[in-house]
C-alpha cells in the first residue's frame, strides 16, 4: 500500500513538472500569507514566476484567494500580490514530503515577474554538505 501511494506521489509530480511552463528553483524564503481567517508566516520550498511552494501545516481548500509577502534577495522591494491556491498537502509524518501548499500567483505584474525570472535564474541550487 505504501509503494503505490509513493508511486502516485510521483506521478503527481511528474505531472506538475511536466505541465509548468516557466522554470522554478529551490529557494527557502520566508512568506507571510493572509487569507480570509488567517495571517500566518510559512517558508518557501520553491519559486517561479508562475507560483510558489510553501511549506505550512496550514491547510486551505483548492481556489482559496491569499495574499503573499515575500522579500528576494537583491532586490529593493517586497513583493505583494494575490495567489490562488492550486493544490494542498497535508502532513503525512514524511520528513521528504513537507506538507504545504501550491500558490499560483495572481495578477502579478511585469516588474514583479521579471525580479522573480531574475532571482529564478541566478540562484545556486542549495548545497548540501554530508557529514
Amino acid at each position: 500500500m505504501g509503494a503505490a501511494i509513493k508511486l502516485i506521489e510521483h506521478e503527481t509530480e511528474v505531472t506538475r513538472t511536466q505541465t509548468r511552463r516557466t522554470p522554478r528553483a529551490n529557494a527557502y524564503l520566508c512568506i507571510d500569507l493572509c487569507s480570509e481567517h488567517n495571517f500566518w508566516t510559512g517558508l518557501t520550498m520553491n519559486i517561479s514566476e508562475g507560483g510558489v511552494f510553501v511549506a505550512t501545516h496550514v491547510i486551505l481548500p483548492t481556489g482559496s484567494l491569499v495574499a503573499l509577502h515575500l522579500e528576494l534577495p537583491r532586490h529593493p522591494q517586497r513583493i505583494m500580490t494575490l495567489g490562488e491556491v492550486r493544490w494542498s498537502r497535508a502532513y503525512t509524518g514524511d520528513d521528504d514530503v513537507p506538507p504545504g501548499l501550491g500558490i499560483q500567483f495572481v495578477g502579478l505584474d511585469e516588474p514583479t515577474a521579471r525580479a522573480i525570472r531574475r532571482f529564478v535564474t541566478t540562484i545556486r541550487e542549495p548545497l548540501l554538505f554530508e557529514r
